[in-house]
């Protein structure tokens, strides 16, 4: 089984989240087009491919998500998040049970008169537990030619098989 989306404007539905078995489309949910707008999705799937992140996006720097997995043929709701200001990137733990989301992870740099400055913020959601752990994310410019930093993002990694968030010049933070 696999999953796939369609995104449509029909009926007020801005993107069908489909669970498909070959040929076979097993079950369909629709995802309401969102007051804030649609600008996207993204599909994450779990390391053991049970559960897939639909990742939403407004197209006006508004994010969400919702978690799903699949039950006898069916698509489970299992976990969401309304949407929020900020633009986000997603990764699962190793052993699936949390979601590691990153919002805000774009850094506009105009901060020469500080040598640390908040660069986004990390959400741990355990899906099974239905809970959310928040941790801002701050950086030490010193030793940066700030003028050559316009702008980065963040992303997720595995090293030696722990999630960690990559930073400028390849500088590594272990979240696991």
């Amino acid at each position: 089984m696999q999953y796939i989306t369609e995104e449509t404007e029909q009926n007020g539905i801005a993107v069908l989240l489909k669970l498909v078995d070959g040929d076979s489309i097993l079950d369909t949910y629709p995802v309401e087009y969102p007051e804030c707008g649609f600008g996207g999705c993204d599909l994450i799937q779990s390391p053991d491919n049970s559960m897939v992140v639909l990742a939403l996006f407004s197209g006006q720097s508004d994010c969400a998500f919702k978690v799903f997995k699949a039950s006898e043929g069916k698509l489970v709701l299992v976990f969401e998040e309304d949407y929020s200001f900020g633009e986000a990137i997603y990764m699962w733990s190793s052993d699936g049970r949390k979601l590691y989301q990153i919002v805000d992870s774009y850094l506009y740099m105009d901060v020469s008169d500080f040598e640390t400055h908040r660069v986004g913020t990390l959400n741990i959601f355990d899906v099974f537990e239905k809970s959310k752990e928040t941790k801002e994310i701050t950086y030490d410019f010193a030793g940066f030619d700030l003028d050559e930093l316009d702008f980065f993002r963040m992303t997720f990694t595995i090293i030696d098989g722990r999630a960690c968030v990559v930073m400028p010049n390849d500088v590594i933070m272990s979240i696991e």
